[in-house]
């Protein structure tokens, strides 16, 4: 058993109650829970087929290790250094190496 916090953004209002049958909405899109990982992989799945537009990031902590996945956000997951890091894309005046037109 690990400690689970999701994040829904713009999720249907069903699903979030779905959700909280599992775990506690410690905030507005904010659950946290203490399950296993049969039942947090289920979850992510039901996150993905349900989720729609909207946004959810799940991180969990297991064996001394930090784990995160994102969907649909415009940040992604990127480990380094047994760190996990938040990484979102570069603007185009930010990359010198694209050309502005």
């Amino acid at each position: 058993m690990g400690t689970v916090v999701i994040r829904l953004e713009c999720a249907p209002s069903g699903f979030r109650g779905k959700l909280s049958l599992w775990m506690i909405e410690i905030s507005s899109g904010v659950y946290i829970g203490d399950i296993n990982c049969r039942i947090r992989t289920r979850l992510w799945r039901r996150i993905l087929s349900e989720l729609g537009d909207g946004r959810a990031t799940m991180a969990w902590y297991t064996q001394h290790r930090l784990h995160a996945c994102n969907r649909n956000g415009k940040k992604s997951v990127a480990g380094q250094d047994g760190m996990l890091l938040m990484s979102s894309p570069l603007k185009p005046k930010d990359n010198p190496s694209v050309k502005q037109i």
